[in-house]
Parts: structure tokens; C-alpha cells; sequence
């Protein structure tokens, strides 16, 4: 049903679209409407794999978000801030870096998940994605920590690290973390050499190795607690 979902939702999404621009920004549920839409697109389209329309969509959202609040009077820097407090922003960078992650474009995969991870070694959790997840601190512990396990698989990929065959347990890891994947991940962790490599690729993107030892300290957290629940 994820086609005809995907179909039904450009349908929409075009209808929407049609109607004079102005009307639309005078109408804040017509303008919520439309970026969550664009989302929803981003999410289809990743899960269909269609890679290209996944970043054209995420791409449509993010500058639609820029133009409404350029319009507001905010400036780059400002909007970038609004868009880290947003957990749909969130999601769609994720889908973004999958997208690209699937494409070979491992760089630009880094750096969209590193747009709302931050280059750094502290994270910042808005208050949308903690109200996601009911306020259980746990699981939102969980889901950062699943972030930043992509983003060091992303980096071990680009490192040659991890098998091809690997990246289809990649585009499921928001739902299932898979024991091979795992396994690779504990080998190269424990690795010195490998993991130097690694860490090689978060600096060659621009990424801190600060923000690459952080996500190392989280994943070894996240292998533990998997380890004892099962």
C-alpha cells in the first residue's frame, strides 16, 4: 500500500500546490499542511527507495521552511535553529542522509545527520523529539543512540569497513537493529586500526573527532544494554 500511499499523497500535495502562493501564507493550516506533507513525501519515497525523489522532497521542505521564515525575518543562522528544535525537520534530514547513504553519497549522508546531531560532542535534544517519545527518557536515550550508530556506520562504510550487502540493514536500522550489523560494529570497534580509519572519515566530512568519540562512547552504551535485554 506504500505506492498507491505515495500516489495518493503527491496528488494532494500538487492540489494544494495550485492554489495562489499568497493565499496559502495567509493560511498557517494551509502552510502546516503543506510541510508535512513534504515529509510524509521524504518518508514514502525513502521507503520505496526511490532515493532521488527522497531528496527532492526533503530538499522542497527544507527550502519552504527557509522561504516562510525568511518571510517572518529570521536569518540563516536562526532559521538552522528553529530547524534543530523541530523533530519533523529531524526525521526528514534522517531520511535525506538514508537516501544519500544509499546512493554511495557517504559525505553528504554524514552531514545531513550531523545537521541536527550537531559537529560536537554534546547533543542537544529538543523538546519535540523528547514529547515524541511521551517524556520516557529512556527511549529517547534509545533513539539518539540509533542516530548516532548510522552516523558511525556511515562513516565505517565510507571507510570501507562493512560489506555492501550490509546497507540494506541500514535502511531498517529506525526499526530493527540487525545482528550482523551489530557484530561488524563491535569488530570494528574494538579494532584500533579500523576505528582510526573511522574516525578519519568523520574529519574528511568536516565532523569533529570529538562528535566521532561521542557517538563511539554511545554506541558501545547501546551494544551493552542490547547485550543484557537479550
Amino acid at each position: 500500500m506504500l505506492e498507491e500511499a505515495y500516489s495518493e499523497s503527491i496528488e494532494t500535495y500538487r492540489n494544494l500546490r495550485s492554489f495562489p502562493q499568497d493565499e496559502i501564507d495567509n493560511c498557517p493550516e494551509a502552510v502546516n499542511c503543506m510541510v508535512a506533507y513534504l515529509c510524509r513525501l521524504c518518508v514514502l519515497a525513502r521507503l520505496l527507495k526511490k532515493f532521488d525523489e527522497c531528496i527532492s522532497w526533503g530538499n522542497e521542505y527544507f527550502n519552504e521552511i527557509r522561504r516562510i521564515y525568511s518571510k517572518r525575518g529570521l536569518n540563516e543562522s536562526e532559521i538552522l535553529r528553529v530547524l534543530r528544535g523541530n523533530g519533523v525537520a529531524w526525521t526528514v534530514w534522517f531520511n535525506m542522509a538514508l537516501a544519500n547513504f544509499m546512493k554511495g553519497d557517504y559525505v553528504e549522508a554524514l552531514n545531513l545527520i550531523s545537521e541536527y546531531l550537531g559537529k560536537g560532542g554534546k547533543i542537544n535534544v529538543p523538546d519535540s523529539v523528547i514529547e515524541r517519545f511521551r517524556g520516557k527518557i529512556s527511549l529517547v536515550t534509545r533513539f539518539i543512540a540509533e542516530q548516532q550508530l548510522t552516523r558511525f556506520l556511515v562513516a565505517a562504510f565510507m571507510a570501507n569497513l562493512v560489506p555492501e550487502d550490509y546497507k540494506e540493514l541500514v535502511l531498517t536500522i529506525d526499526k530493527d537493529l540487525a545482528e550482523h550489523l551489530l557484530r561488524k560494529v563491535e569488530e570494528i570497534i574494538s579494532d584500533e586500526k579500523k576505528l582510526e580509519k573511522v574516525f578519519e572519515k568523520y574529519v574528511e566530512a568536516n565532523i569533529s573527532r570529538e562528535a566521532a568519540e561521542a557517538d563511539v562512547s554511545t554506541v558501545k552504551m547501546l551494544l551493552k544494554s542490547i547485550s543484557k535485554s537479550s
